[in-house]
């Protein structure tokens, strides 16, 4: 008999164990490492949670990897939903079991912050499915049924990915809506209005929102921001406060590499455009155009507009000196050296318009035979 009692109380706290084991919640961090612990909130900026010693913490939500957090109450069928996504099951399989498990978060008195997960895996999966509509339906539900939850900046990542394949107009939508969140999204959402009016050439509404933007020191899209008032003004034409802007990049040495090679880009084209034939302000240009160069070239190669326009300045400027050098070798180095610069543009950037550029600029400045 007493056998059989500590076989029952054994069995009672084995039991009490596993359920405290299914309460806890795993939290995965962006770098990879995991916390264990019981989310007490989890919000669009900061998590709370309470460690395995008993300790309240508190991180931020953007140091969490995407759909981060595991809920140790998670709805039985939600698992059941995303393998069936995992195993290529008919869609409608998936789609039955994310709605079982929001149900269960009823029927099973679980935490309601399980709605987020669902709603998010949810439209993933009518995503992947084509039907844009219905994941974009399902983000809109997470951000109204969840509010401040953790997936809230994620389905706003989302649905921007999402409505960009819609167009425009579907993009603008999206970000409206993101306006008025709390920083930082409300300011990334700005840069995407006028990112978008930027593309669409409406440059007067793009550069009072750069402008404006530009002056948020910390904020993420700064160096964005003033790269895309430089834009505007160059789109625009105004030379003066082009010429303003520019100098204060360049004496700027904290300016973001990009805005640099930008601005100096323009000053070597400004130099070189006002030198004609002398000499000196030629050489101006050539040392211009030389500081944006040696930043380097971008990661990306349709990020190289500013890098090209430098490595031309510096192709042109040495034929300019080409054709006024008084001996035959400087003649002959000033163009070695203005061909070397072309022929890399056409080797680097094969296939695209800077590349067709400088092909016509090694015929015009008579190279193509040298």
């Amino acid at each position: 008999m007493k056998l059989l009692k500590a076989v029952a109380v054994v069995a009672l706290l084995l039991a009490g164990a596993s359920v405290a084991s299914a309460q806890t919640d795993t939290i995965t961090m962006a770098n990879g490492t995991t916390i264990k612990g019981k989310v007490v909130r989890a919000g669009a900026q900061t998590v709370t949670y309470t460690d395995t010693a008993g300790k309240s913490q508190t991180i931020k939500t953007s140091d969490i990897g995407e759909d981060g957090i595991i809920f140790g109450d998670e709805p039985p069928s939600f698992p059941r939903a995303k393998n069936a996504v995992a195993e290529g099951k008919p869609p409608e399989k998936a789609i039955t079991l994310f709605q079982e498990a929001l149900k269960e978060i009823e029927t099973k008195k679980l935490r309601e912050i399980n709605k987020a997960r669902i709603f998010y895996h949810w439209a993933l999966h009518l995503r992947d499915r084509g039907d844009v509509e219905g994941a974009q339906a399902m983000l809109s539900r997470l951000r109204k049924e969840c509010g401040d939850c953790h997936l809230r900046p994620a389905s706003f990542a989302k649905s921007i990915e999402i409505a960009r394949r819609k167009g425009a107009e579907a993009h603008k939508a999206i970000l409206l809506e993101m306006k008025s969140e709390p920083e930082p999204l409300a300011g990334e959402a700005e840069m995407g209005l006028a990112d978008l009016a930027f593309t669409g050439g409406t440059y007067d509404e793009a550069l009072p929102i750069y402008t404006r933007l530009s002056g948020n020191a910390g904020a993420p899209y700064v160096a964005d921001a003033k790269l895309g008032v430089f834009r505007c003004l160059k789109a625009l034409g105004k030379t003066a406060d082009l010429e303003t802007f520019a100098k204060k990049v360049l004496d700027d040495r904290t300016a973001p590499a990009s805005l640099q090679q930008a601005a100096g880009a323009w000053a070597a084209a400004l130099l070189f455009e006002k030198a004609s034939k002398e000499k000196s302000r030629v050489r101006e240009a050539i040392l211009a155009a030389a500081k944006a160069i040696a930043i380097g070239p971008p990661e990306r190669r349709e990020d190289a507009e500013d890098y090209v326009a430098a490595v031309r300045i510096a192709a042109k400027g040495y034929a300019a000196l080409a054709a006024e050098a008084p001996k035959p070798e400087q003649k002959q180095e000033y163009q070695g050296r203005a061909k070397a610069y072309l022929t890399e543009i056409i080797r680097v950037y094969k296939g695209t318009p800077w590349a067709e550029t400088a092909t016509q600029d090694l015929q015009s400045l008579g190279l193509q035979n040298d």
